[in-house]
């Protein structure tokens, strides 16, 4: 970004976001061009689930595929697993969530949470997105985010191909 208050991108740079760490991000034009700007009609939309009135048909999985039970804590509003397996459990995104969704791209994947024991193993693969014969993952902790404990934390991955999102 430049100018006196940070207001413009620099020259091969576009879409100037405050929730952008990086502030702009870089024409990808294929050499064609450094003077790029969003597409006519680009807009972005947040996808939400605060489960004020239940599961939102979210669904955690195993790798192999079973289905973990899910429950609905309505005084907070939130979801939990409880299982003594120390296999990896996944969260399953409900249908709005899935499908094309071009106009995440540059936005975050945000949610909170915790877990009861310190000594819960991280992987590679803590975070996967996948569609179109694609799969793309990350650790929790990646993109600066913390190691989960007992406390609920929140978590923020930036959904873009740079090096340093490593997705």
């Amino acid at each position: 970004v430049e100018g006196f208050n940070c207001e413009r991108c620099k020259p091969g740079f576009f879409n100037l976001d405050s929730d952008n760490p990086r502030g702009c991000i870089p024409c990808f034009c294929f050499g064609h061009s450094s003077v790029c700007s969003n597409a006519i009609g680009y807009s972005t939309y947040k996808i939400t689930s605060t489960f004020q009135t239940g599961k939102e048909n979210w669904h955690a999985e195993q790798r192999d595929g079973s289905e973990i039970s899910i429950r609905w804590i309505p005084e907070t509003q939130e979801i939990s697993i409880i299982s003594d397996t120390p296999f990896p459990i996944y969260f399953s995104a409900p249908g709005k969530f899935l499908g094309n969704q071009i106009l995440s791209y540059g936005q975050n994947l945000s949610f909170s949470f915790r877990v009861d024991k310190r000594d819960t193993r991280l992987s590679a693969e803590d975070i996967i997105l996948e569609g179109a014969g694609l799969r793309v993952s990350v650790p929790l902790i990646a993109q600066g985010n913390s190691y989960p404990s007992e406390n609920t934390l929140k978590y923020s991955f930036r959904l873009h191909e740079a090096t340093d999102y490593p997705w």
